[in-house]
């Protein structure tokens, strides 16, 4: 492995830990608390280092020209949120960001607001930072560079097997979750007959939903808006339609009540 590869390699980790470590410190700022960003569970975020090293190849050549650059950067972080975003959640089936609510968005993937920070992200990047880390790798020896690859890339793949699997677990337990709405569904009259009955059910259901979730308490929080759109549909049209089980049943009682006095 010659030199070159090594440093394409290793500025591949140093700008997936640097994007990492930027999400975490944007989150912070932005809600004052401390939550792991990242796709995978170490200190990572790949798609910024495959994000840096796409705008390097393509863009570096013609760093010359800021607006040039700045424009490059936007579309080049745009198309990859976009494509990356649309991938992960074709093979997924959930959403890992969601930018709907921001104004001149695209299908939530991406949003005019973000496209021009990574695009003066990028700027910075290319024109500032990028000579420092090339400086700093020229200077390391080659066999350090050797351990510190070694290591990274093996924590690397370890970390994106576990990441999958409980991925695809994940999956499993919303299945599972969609089950025990649909039988709570199936026995929505039996419910509505007893209100304490429909209370005390609600309750364990409620309750085992939380239990599954909690086992994927990490990906929930770094994601807000990682979901399964069905699965929220139909918990609200449980929630729903069990409010006017709960109404009608009332309405029932007082009407049996007034006729008893009367």
């Amino acid at each position: 492995m010659n030199a070159e590869l090594y440093q394409l390699l290793l500025l591949f980790i140093i700008y997936s830990f640097l994007g990492w470590a930027v999400e975490i410190a944007f989150h912070a700022v932005t809600t004052g608390h401390y939550v792991n960003r990242g796709f995978l569970s170490g200190p990572v975020c790949p798609i910024y280092g495959f994000g840096v090293m796409l705008v390097l190849a393509v863009l570096n050549p013609i760093n010359g020209n800021i607006f040039i650059l700045f424009a490059g950067a936007v579309v080049l972080t745009s198309l990859l949120e976009l494509v990356t975003g649309f991938l992960l959640e074709n093979r997924f089936g959930m959403r890992w960001w969601d930018y709907s609510e921001e104004p001149f968005n695209i299908k939530g993937y991406v949003c005019l607001k973000f496209s021009i920070m990574w695009g003066l992200a990028c700027v910075i990047v290319v024109r500032d930072i990028e000579p420092l880390i090339e400086g700093l790798i020229r200077i390391t020896p080659l066999w350090l560079e050797f351990i510190i690859l070694l290591i990274s890339y093996i924590a690397l793949v370890i970390d994106s097997i576990d990441t999958i699997a409980s991925m695809k677990n994940y999956k499993n337990e919303l299945k599972l979750i969609s089950n025990i709405v649909g039988k709570l569904k199936e026995s929505s009259v039996e419910i509505g007959e007893n209100i304490t009955e429909h209370v005390v059910t609600i309750e364990r259901v409620t309750t085992e939903i939380h239990n599954h979730m909690e086992k994927h308490d990490r990906i929930l929080k770094a994601f807000p808006h990682f979901s399964d759109e069905s699965i929220k549909f139909m918990l609200r049209e449980v929630k729903e339609e069990r409010r006017l089980e709960i109404k009608n049943a009332l309405l029932k009682k007082r009407s049996d009540k007034h006729n008893k006095l009367n």
